[in-house]
C-alpha cells in the first residue's frame, strides 16, 4: 500500500476532487470503492499497451487494474500533474512498484500513467 500522500490540486474543483478519492482509493486497492466510482460507460487503459486493451465498465476495469496490481507487494505514487477543464480531468504521474522476492525488488515504468475522467 502506498504510503505516498495524495497529489495536491493546485486549484481544487468538485472534478479535481472525484478524480482525488479516485486515486486514494485504488492506492488502498479498496475494488469495491472501486467499482463504486465506475459507470457503465467507463473505460480504462494504461498508456504503454493502449486502447488495444482497454477494459470497459466496472467489473471489467477492477480486473484489468488487479491483473497488474495485485501480485505486487506495494506500489507508490507521485508526484502528480492535475489538469482540469471544466468536468473533464487529466492526471499524470509515476508509479514504482514492489515485489517480495529474495533479494526484494522495485520498478518505475517508463510511461507515466494517465487518467482522463468527465465527472
Amino acid at each position: 500500500m502506498s504510503t505516498a500522500p495524495r497529489p495536491p490540486s493546485p486549484s481544487p474543483s468538485p472534478s479535481t476532487e472525484v478524480v482525488a478519492r479516485f486515486w486514494d482509493t485504488l492506492y488502498a486497492r479498496d475494488w469495491a470503492g472501486i467499482k463504486a466510482a465506475l459507470r457503465a460507460d467507463s473505460v480504462y487503459w494504461d498508456v504503454p499497451t493502449g486502447p488495444t486493451t482497454a477494459a470497459q465498465g466496472p467489473d471489467a476495469i477492477e480486473a484489468r487494474l488487479r491483473l497488474g496490481l495485485d501480485t505486487l507487494s506495494g506500489y507508490d505514487h507521485g508526484p502528480a500533474t492535475i489538469v482540469a477543464d471544466g468536468p473533464v480531468v487529466m492526471t499524470e504521474h509515476a508509479e514504482t512498484w514492489h515485489w517480495e522476492s529474495v533479494s526484494g525488488g522495485s520498478a518505475t515504468p517508463p510511461a507515466s500513467p494517465d487518467g482522463r475522467s468527465r465527472t
